[in-house]
């Protein structure tokens, strides 16, 4: 149980916003994981669905895109979804039943290396368990994917922003800080307006040309806002989830993302 939302815009940008929230065998939730990750130069990831195969699959394809000869590489993102789902088909189809049960989904937000006049290419990439088959978003807009999106007032909130031509063209205006601007927007989304399995703690990565921005949405503090809650530890690898799990008495394997 997730929500997942990445963007892509025609000035060169595109990003991924993911919640907490982790759902258990027995029901329980917990803010326990942190669901986008970095993993290559320009691309970012997220995954939803098991959390013991959503980390596996991150680390697998953060290791491939991994060069020594040429750290600076920048993939074509088209490319490496089409391999790389071969690789993710077969890693799924290794784990056990109650893993596979929870299923897996993968989003890609990446920064291409060819340009579309002055500006870089963007591309969205969604996979899903077992085939992994890559559907591909070029140039702008978005996709989601976890339990949020099942939710109207959810899927609505991504809809009026990327399906509306003057937003689209205010992306320009707004610069980097769009990706922030908008976490911000949909954790407050989700606090008025709570369902089982999403959280308002959102991690939010976005990228350009060479550049990497990451921040943790709400930012207050207490000492911003007395009744700020502060934002959860969560795990960046599942080693560290089995952890803070067992410290709050829950059972790692299974866990939905």
């Amino acid at each position: 149980m997730t929500w997942i939302v990445g963007g892509v815009t025609p000035v060169g940008q595109a990003f991924i916003i993911g919640d907490t929230r982790v759902t258990f065998g027995d029901k329980r939730e917990a803010d326990l994981v942190r669901k986008v990750h970095w993993v290559g130069r320009d691309m970012v990831a997220g995954f939803s669905g098991s959390v013991r195969i959503g980390f596996h699959l991150l680390t697998d394809l953060a290791m491939k895109l991994r060069s020594d000869n040429q750290p600076e590489v920048i993939w074509k993102p088209e490319a490496v979804a089409k391999r790389w789902s071969r690789d993710a088909a077969q890693i799924f189809s290794g784990f056990d039943e109650r893993e596979r049960a929870a299923r897996c989904s993968i989003l890609i937000a990446a920064v291409a290396p060819r340009n579309n006049g002055p500006f870089p290419f963007t591309t969205l990439i969604r996979m899903s368990s077992p085939t992994f088959k890559p559907r591909i978003l070029p140039r702008f807009g978005s996709m989601q994917i976890g339990s949020g999106q099942q939710h109207e007032i959810y899927r609505s909130w991504a809809e009026q922003y990327f399906n509306t031509p003057n937003f689209i063209v205010n992306f320009s205006n707004w610069g980097g800080s769009i990706a922030s601007v908008l976490a911000q927007s949909l954790s407050d989304q989700v606090k008025e307006n709570p369902v089982p399995g999403v959280s308002p703690f959102m991690h939010v990565v976005a990228c350009g040309r060479g550049t990497r921005t990451e921040a943790r949405v709400p930012a207050l503090t207490f000492e911003d806002d007395p009744s700020a809650v502060a934002f959860p530890e969560v795990a960046g690898g599942y080693a560290k989830f089995q952890v803070l799990a067992q410290d709050l008495g829950f059972e790692a394997s299974a866990a939905q993302a």
